[in-house]
């Protein structure tokens, strides 16, 4: 079988130092490590809106796509604008049960759930099968330069099954 390299890479790099680097890459690709790929279900999809008066933005056209990093994070420099900025993520349920939102930080965030208010976004979430959307307000004076990081469990015993849109 044909080497996957393309042709003539070789001959185009610069250095010896070049080839031994490309060589080193390419011989802990797949292997874990700083860059490997987190597969843990991170919600890696988002929507971001300036807050409009407190209030998340109706036109859907207000709404720009944003992408979380290979560690799942949403970077706060993606959220740069203004002190409040709503953020949206959604999951798929394919089966209804409870679920739980493990976030790298709480300060500074309010969650609803298809428009309705979650007092604890910490604690169990009752969701009922079909495409959920998880709006987080973000005050970013209380949160500072925290990304937001949204991982998506289901509690032992949970009926869940589910799937973060543009994650695993």
């Amino acid at each position: 079988m044909p080497s996957l390299m393309p042709a003539g890479l070789a001959d185009q790099l610069k250095s010896r130092q070049e080839f031994l680097d490309l060589s080193r890459f390419l011989s802990v690709l797949g292997h874990p490590g700083a860059f490997s790929n987190d597969e843990r279900p991170y919600i890696r999809k988002w929507r971001i809106a300036p807050a409009n008066g407190g209030i998340p933005s109706a036109d859907e056209a207000a709404w720009l796509p944003a992408y979380g990093l290979v560690s799942g994070e949403l970077p706060s420099s993606d959220f740069d604008q203004g002190d409040i900025v709503h953020v949206r993520g959604f999951v798929e349920m394919l089966a209804a049960g409870e679920i739980r939102l493990r976030i790298n930080q709480l300060k500074g965030l309010q969650l609803s759930v298809d428009g309705q208010a979650v007092s604890d976004p910490a604690g169990a979430l009752s969701l009922a099968k079909g495409r959920r959307t998880l709006t987080f307000r973000i005050d970013r004076s209380k949160r500072g330069n925290t990304g937001l990081q949204v991982e998506i469990t289901a509690p032992e015993g949970s009926t869940a099954k589910f799937r973060p849109e543009g994650g695993i």
